[in-house]
């Protein structure tokens, strides 16, 4: 038996890994290419925008001008990607669904939105996998859902009520305005603050829930399954609360007038009424709930950290 001298040996090794190499280049070519679309329109007139896309992360911007922009961006293994825009009256919508995924390439897709900061339309944003980032800064009316991915505002001004759902994913929100904030999570922590709204519902399957208010809501309910909640609350409050937790410690820095247990805390903070608005109701089923005291209305720090 005849064997390769050594120096044959490197050769034969280093063609195979340039031949697999071309291979795996040429198979990248043919599977993968740069996505680029664009349309816009004329803002004057649109009172509400819909976007609805699959496989995308969505984000939202304040621009200069009177024209709405989308811009998609990105690679993708699909031969085409379905990118449809059109204006019907007020409403302006788009949307964006890969024609044929590829698990093993899978994409890689970005969609901005401009709009003039001078507009605050109705927003409807439904995302079946990827993440939403909302960087404009007022709407009338917001309702943000996503199957499989994160939510995230920046600061918003919302003048009717603002949606938030997620399957899979956390949600975030700092520093945002509204009559009306409702939050439905699944799976992932939620995490909101600066929040002057008057009415909030926070439901959460599994995860930890934290909210901070700027100012003191009329009606707070937050119900978590599997997780932890901390609110924290204008030092100077006075609110009806009625926290509870099946399994996990219940804490108040406030004094409450009433039943204060391990595992429950009901009764009158300041000059409140019982059962009657401001209201605090809060629940975990695992996991401990926590009160705390911040600064005065408009601070939402601690109250230790704020006479630090």
């Amino acid at each position: 038996m005849k064997y390769l001298k050594p120096a044959a040996l490197y050769v034969c090794l280093f063609c195979v890994f340039l031949c697999a190499s071309c291979a795996l280049i040429i198979d990248s070519d043919l599977t993968d290419h740069d996505i680029r679309e664009y349309a816009d329109f004329s803002a004057r007139g649109v009172s509400r925008i819909e976007v609805e896309t699959s496989v995308v992360d969505v984000t939202v911007v304040s621009c200069h001008g009177d024209r709405i922009r989308f811009i998609l961006t990105g690679s993708d293994s699909c031969s085409s990607v379905d990118f449809d825009t059109k204006q019907s009256g007020g409403i302006v919508s788009v949307s964006c669904d890969p024609e044929k995924p590829n698990a093993k390439y899978g994409h890689k897709l970005s969609l901005e939105v401009q709009v003039p900061d001078f507009l605050a339309p109705e927003f409807t944003i439904k995302n079946i996998t990827g993440k939403i980032d909302f960087q404009y800064s007022g709407a009338e009316r917001l309702c943000l859902s996503t199957s499989s991915g994160s939510i995230k505002i920046d600061s918003a001004d919302v003048y009717a009520a603002a949606e938030l759902r997620s399957n899979s994913g956390g949600i975030s929100a700092g520093s945002l305005s509204a009559p009306r904030l409702n939050i439905i999570n699944s799976s992932g922590s939620v995490s909101v603050s600066g929040l002057n709204v008057r009415n909030i519902s926070i439901k959460n399957t599994s995860g930890s829930v934290t909210a901070a208010a700027f100012s003191l809501p009329d009606d707070l309910e937050i119900a978590n399954t599997s997780g932890s909640i901390t609110v924290t609350l204008p030092g100077d409050s006075s609110f009806f609360v009625d926290a509870r937790s099946n399994s996990g410690r219940v804490e108040c820095d406030f004094s409450v007038d009433g039943t204060a247990e391990r595992r429950k805390v009901r009764g009158i903070v300041g000059a409140a009424k019982e059962c009657s608005s401001p209201s605090v109701y809060l629940e975990s089923v695992s996991g401990s709930v926590k009160i705390r005291k911040g600064g005065s209305a408009g601070n939402t720090c601690p109250a230790e950290e704020t006479a630090a």
